[in-house]
């Protein structure tokens, strides 16, 4: 129905009551897109008409019915333009074809939160600033892959099963990353130097995993924490009286 709309470039049915069929007939001209947005649109599978695009820069698809593996032809529709890609409070288990790093190079915002993902942490690519993968079923170790991530603001890998010890380029990552949330899963080990003297870290929640050790006397380099959460951890040190240099 949009056929006939030849400068139409941005669609957004989201959070609407609507039927929307996924599968397109052989002789329909695919209309080229830059935004898409069907959230809440009781979809139970990638809209075939995707496979078209190859100028998306917004694509969402949050809180639907759709199950399963994210289909490989996903990873070429529109590469060199995704920008923002949210599949979050789906139903996903994992990737038909899985990279070490996703091949969107231009990708700024990517939500993958509230699925039930599993297997090992996926790795966005190095543009990636907001990264939200929390409440799945992800486990194993990070990669250290994820050190090139030097763009982030926000990091959430919260409520996972992740293991090992955290990866040392923690502090590294970035002078804007300003969220990192690794609560409830299941790291091991010290917590890395997090905060370097350009930090514009405001929140760290390290809760519910088995950390050990002492504090990382570098936390007083975060002059704009506000929230520090530690709980439910394996801390063995003494109360921290320089963090109220912050």
């Amino acid at each position: 129905m949009f056929a006939k709309l030849k400068n139409l470039t941005k669609l957004h049915l989201s959070l609407n009551y609507i039927t929307f069929l996924s599968k397109t007939s052989p002789n329909t001209t695919v209309q080229k897109f830059k935004h898409i947005g069907l959230a809440t649109c009781n979809l139970s599978e990638f809209p075939d008409f995707l496979r078209e695009q190859d100028e998306l820069e917004f694509v969402d698809l949050a809180y639907n019915h759709i199950h399963g593996l994210v289909p490989k032809w996903m990873w070429n529709t529109s590469k060199e333009n995704l920008g923002f890609v949210n599949f979050s409070h789906n139903f996903l288990t994992g990737f038909d074809q899985m990279h070490d790093v996703f091949p969107w190079p231009r990708l700024g915002i990517l939500d993958l939160k509230s699925n039930l993902l599993q297997g090992p942490l996926p790795i966005p690519p190095a543009s990636t600033s907001i990264y939200l993968v929390s409440n799945n079923m992800l486990s194993g170790k990070v990669s250290s892959l994820i050190c090139s991530l030097n763009s982030l603001y926000a990091l959430d890998l919260s409520h996972n099963h992740l293991s090992g010890t955290l990866p040392p380029c923690l502090g590294n990552f970035s002078s804007f990353l300003s969220i990192l949330n690794l609560r409830s899963n299941n790291f091991q080990g010290m917590i890395p130097q997090v905060c370097t003297k350009k930090s514009s870290l405001k929140m760290l929640d390290l809760s519910e995993n088995q950390l050990e050790g002492w504090l990382p006397r570098s936390l007083v380099n975060c002059a704009k924490l506000e929230f520090l959460i530690l709980g439910n951890n394996r801390l063995h040190d003494v109360f921290p009286y320089w963090l109220g240099k912050l």
